[in-house]
């Protein structure tokens, strides 16, 4: 299939990108009392329902799952693990060769903007992170 009309599941994605994935249901058999509808991170874990493939969902369960690599990291600065989280995200993408549409992306891109609005300017990862938002 051509990259414009596959999406895959959600368990796909886990499963080949690594993320580890709570779909609401815990091995024991009871319901997990995290918020599953939009989507949550807790404990390195993405609590995500398994609900119908759109792209934005897509966008959103990969976005949780790179905010759990980067919390690996260790860096105290929001904007930059949201930044690096993004920067991996792309990289998925282009593993799993989905296409994106910006409004997808849109919405991270703007409110990476709104977190850089408070950082001084001089910063290198910085202006790249703008110029990164601003495409």
């Amino acid at each position: 299939m051509s990259p414009a009309t596959y999406l895959p599941s959600f368990a796909m994605l886990s499963e080949e990108l690594g993320i580890p994935w709570c779909h609401g249901i815990l091995k024991t058999g009871h319901r997990c009392h995290r918020s599953h509808r939009p989507g949550s991170l807790a404990d390195g874990v993405v609590h995500f329902t398994n609900r119908r493939v759109t792209r934005a969902g897509i966008r959103r369960f990969l976005f949780l799952g790179a905010m759990a690599e980067v919390s690996l990291v260790g860096t105290d600065e929001p904007w930059r693990r949201f930044y690096w989280a993004n920067q991996i995200v792309t990289q998925w993408v282009k593993q799993v060769r989905i296409e994106m549409p910006r409004s997808a992306t849109a919405p991270y891109k703007t409110q990476l903007k709104a977190m850089l609005a408070s950082v001084e300017p001089g910063d290198p990862e910085r202006e790249e992170a703008w110029l990164w938002a601003s495409r």
